[in-house]
């Protein structure tokens, strides 16, 4: 199972492929966030995140106010979504062409 790691100012997640696939695509992905979240490995991935450096991180996007960012089972989803984001902008070439993907 091939892994790639998003990368943050407080912490990295290593994520598979297929999770980063399914958690950031056109159209609606709380379903296949929700989903991922529950496999083995990507619960071990987020359970290492320290709340409050979660908080930290997502707060530099301000896209999320304070009362938001007080739920922690929530910015895990919003952290699983940007990483999948980040990992893809990071790997355009291998999206392009993986079946996955298309």
């Amino acid at each position: 199972m091939k892994t790639y790691f998003a990368t943050f100012n407080y912490f990295e997640i290593e994520l598979p492929e297929y999770v980063i696939i399914g958690c950031n695509h056109s159209g609606p992905c709380d379903a296949d966030i929700e989903n991922s979240r529950l496999l083995p490995e990507v619960a071990a991935e987020l359970n290492k995140i320290d709340p409050e450096k979660l908080k930290k991180e997502l707060r530099e996007y301000g896209a999320w106010d304070d009362e938001e960012l007080s739920n922690h089972d929530e910015n895990l989803k919003r952290i699983l979504w940007i990483a999948a984001g980040d990992v893809q902008e990071q790997n355009e070439e291998w999206l392009q062409d993986h079946p996955l993907a298309n």
